[in-house]
């Protein structure tokens, strides 16, 4: 026979039982042993006093150190500025002075370099154009292959397009429904105005005043049956609405198709009155004298055409005459001041040294602003003032050197240069192809004429 194990039953249940009381009985033992395995809580001192003073002073030292590299750089500032300021206007006027002295040397080479590019142009240009004249039928042959092909792929997308489903705009069907009915009322209000004339013509030649297109005081007036007639389909259905119509319109009395007289065009829509003999006419009253007609305004002449006039230049502008346009100069040795010019009118001032773009105009001379200075000043002049005229004064020997530097400018620059040129033959004159010329060396003063676009 065989014997039960210890503390087992061969019940289940009893078993079961046996197991959860030994856990109960173990829980504590287990709590015990998992508190011994938990790491130990950081018990490590706090920061001492000490170690706080330490701090304090290693940040003091950084500010100290700090303040001290902030006024060291301060400082070299200071002391190398001068000389950074004194590097960079060395270096200005050097790298002036080498623009100045290549700007010659790269003119020649340009002047040099543009005929040989203007050769290669001419010699390349028919290759280019036997090149082309080769590749345009090939691509007008690709372009006739793939365009019924593009047109079918847009023709497709249009017909997707036009499938997909849209939402009736009642927005916009509101405002058409707006725009109708004031139309509406615009042709009734304008009917209402001019009905009695309408009909009283319309009567006079015999026809209904639907019909009538225009009134003895004023052209043909917009309706709605007029502007139905001129739509075929509209005009088909006016014609089969007058057929229907018809039978009632013969049987209306035959008195109301004559004509009513002239004077009294109210009268045709009466009805007929028995007829009586006519009354003796009566003597027409006298008319009024007629008003005599006021006097035609006499017609302005037309404005004669604008004349040359002369205008003064001189070094010191109260030497100018008063009441005369003056000139003088804004740079330079003689250069003024607005007060010296106060109460003159409009100035033109002067700049000799190419570099003041708000003068109206530039001294081109052996002692003042060169050709290529010229060119320069035009540009940047034309280029701050957009709407503004350049004026470049120069001796007649010297102007061709002058337009050669100042033709490669753009054609709307050129277009806004004006020529001042030195003649001083002491007869008033302009010279050809200028705008105006200094015709008078003074003394005291110089004596120009302009041209009205100067």
């Amino acid at each position: 026979m065989m014997v039960a194990p210890r503390n087992t039953s061969p019940c289940p249940r009893v078993n079961i039982m046996r197991r959860l009381d030994l856990v109960q009985r173990h829980r504590p033992t287990v709590s015990r042993v998992t508190a011994e395995r938990s790491p130990a809580p950081d018990r490590r001192p706090h920061l001492t006093p000490r170690f706080h003073s330490s701090l304090h002073a290693f940040r003091a030292n950084c500010q100290s150190c700090l303040r001290a590299i902030r006024a060291g750089y301060v400082a070299t500032l200071r002391v190398l500025r001068p000389h950074f300021d004194a590097a960079m206007r060395a270096f200005r006027a050097g790298y002036d002075t080498t623009v100045r002295a290549l700007r010659p040397h790269f003119e020649a080479a340009m002047r040099v370099a543009r005929p040989r590019y203007d050769a290669t142009v001419r010699a390349l240009r028919p290759h280019f154009d036997a090149a082309m004249r080769v590749v345009r039928p090939r691509y007008d042959a690709v372009a006739r292959v793939l365009r019924p092909h593009l047109e079918a792929v847009v023709r497709a997308v249009r017909a997707g397009y036009g499938r997909l489903p849209r939402r009736s705009p009642r927005l916009t069907l509101g405002v058409a429904a707006a725009l109708v009915a004031a139309v509406a009322g615009l042709s009734v209000g304008l009917t209402a105005a001019g009905g009695s004339a309408a009909v009283s013509q319309a009567a006079a030649v015999g026809q209904p005043a639907a019909h009538a297109t225009g009134t003895a005081s004023g052209p043909a007036r917009w309706t709605w049956r007029s502007a139905a007639a001129a739509n075929p389909k509209s005009r088909d259905q006016l014609a089969s609405r007058d057929q229907v119509h018809s039978p009632a319109a013969a049987q209306k009395p035959a008195a109301a198709q004559h004509p009513a007289p002239a004077q009294q065009p109210a009268a045709a829509q009466k009805p007929a009155a028995p007829q009586q003999p006519a009354a003796p006419a009566h003597a027409a009253a006298p008319a009024a004298p007629a008003k005599p007609a006021a006097p035609a305004k006499p017609v302005a002449p037309p404005a004669p055409p604008a004349q040359p006039y002369s205008f003064y230049d001189s070094v010191v502008p109260g030497a100018i005459p008063a009441g005369q346009q003056v000139a003088t100069y804004a740079t330079g040795p003689y250069a003024a001041s607005p007060s010296d010019v106060a109460g003159r009118g409009k100035i033109m001032w002067i700049d000799v040294t190419g570099t003041d773009y708000n003068a109206n105009a530039l001294d081109v001379e052996p002692t003042d602003a060169t050709p290529t200075m010229a060119a320069d000043w035009a540009y940047h002049r034309l280029l701050e003032h957009p709407h503004g005229i350049a004026h470049i004064y120069t001796n007649i020997s010297e102007w061709p050197s002058v337009q050669q530097a100042c033709s490669w400018l753009p054609a709307s620059m050129q277009a806004r240069i004006r020529w001042w040129i030195a003649d001083p033959t002491g007869v008033p004159h302009i010279v050809p192809g200028a705008q105006a010329t200094q015709w008078y060396w003074g003394q005291n003063y110089d004596i120009s004429m302009a041209a009205p676009n100067f």
